[in-house]
């Protein structure tokens, strides 16, 4: 039997991610999204999930650096169930193990939003489609 663990959110950042590294210097930074629902609630509203988010490594890094507080994106990744012992309970969350990260807000001048430190071989690369994926800063 096949099994397949695949979410895509859009939602804001409810607060600046943090980072840690962890395992011998492996950073990983950590965020909360809320995603609205699609729908309305009894009182004509929209419910709204905050989920937690994990990125590793470069990714991590990226996050910690361009993501801020409110600002829409998109996370595709996995979901992940976490344990730990508390008050001799074993307790569960659930989170999503980011792959990918995409800007959803344009800049305040209307532009989308790119970091500034891009070079010009990255962007020649990506252009020309000669880009090395494992390379990728985020």
């Amino acid at each position: 039997m096949y099994s397949y663990n695949k979410i895509i959110l859009v939602g804001r950042l409810t607060r600046d991610p943090e980072i840690k590294y962890v395992l011998g210097g492996i950073p990983v930074s950590n965020y909360v999204i809320a995603v609205d629902r699609p729908y309305k609630n009894s009182e004509g509203g929209k419910d709204t999930d905050f989920l937690r988010v994990a990125c590793w490594r470069k990714l991590a890094e990226f996050s910690k650096k361009y993501l801020t507080k409110g600002q829409l994106v998109l996370i595709e990744g996995s979901m992940q169930e976490e344990r730990y012992e508390k008050d001799g309970q074993t307790r569960y969350f659930t989170k999503v193990k980011a792959d990918h990260v995409e800007f959803m807000s344009p800049k305040d001048n209307g532009s989308t939003f790119a970091p500034d430190n891009v070079s010009e071989e990255f962007v020649k690369a990506y252009d020309t489609g000669d880009l090395n994926l494992e390379e990728v800063p985020f």
